[in-house]
């Protein structure tokens, strides 16, 4: 119901780079300001588990998980894999957050650049959207649509190709706010 502090982002990337287990440094007063968390390590079938405890669970597109066991993803021993068309979506409606903010953030690898990816969007109705993606200049980007205005950050880092990357937007009002493993990489308003 808030977006995430600079220093929440930091401690996500920080627990993710030491392989530490997010389960465990969830706590319940965090857990339940999350609308919803998937973490995409399941490693079999077409659901995405809300793990949020408020039963987000989402369907998958063409994305499916990697062979259990053998994913290098800095948080978990399995993860998914898209190919550029895939998605997974939740079909509950969402309402705007507590005084307009919203966070988004994901743990990404590409193992193509040179194009658009987009990687993690919410959208609210046909008019407002809160959005992750990587540009075909492979700077990650955060973009905010809302009623008549659009702002984007981004990122003063461009990313490498088989990397692993935590990417962190964060929204209040019309300012975007992009984060590349952990650091403040462009601020717009």
């Amino acid at each position: 119901d808030r977006a995430l502090s600079l220093d929440e982002v930091q401690q996500l990337y920080q627990w993710g780079t030491r392989g530490e287990d997010l389960r465990e440094r969830t706590t319940t007063k965090n857990k339940s300001n999350m609308v919803g968390w998937w973490k995409l390590n399941e490693t079999n079938g077409s659901t995405a588990y809300d793990s949020s405890g408020n039963g987000y669970d989402a369907s998958s597109f063409g994305a499916g998980p990697s062979d259990s066991g053998t994913s290098d993803s800095p948080i978990s021993q399995s993860a998914y894999n898209f190919d550029g068309d895939d998605y997974v979506k939740s079909e509950d409606t969402f309402y705007p957050l507590a005084d307009n903010t919203i966070s988004l953030s994901a743990w990404v690898k590409f193992d193509t650049l040179g194009f658009e990816e987009w990687f993690s969007a919410f959208y609210v109705d046909g008019n407002n959207l809160f959005s992750l993606f990587k540009d075909s200049s492979d700077y990650p980007r955060c973009f905010i649509q809302g009623s008549g205005s659009n702002t984007e950050a981004r990122s003063s880092m461009k990313v490498n190709k088989n990397e692993w990357y935590h990417i962190a937007g964060i929204g209040v009002g019309n300012v975007a706010r992009i984060y590349v493993n952990g650091q403040n990489t462009k601020t717009a308003s």
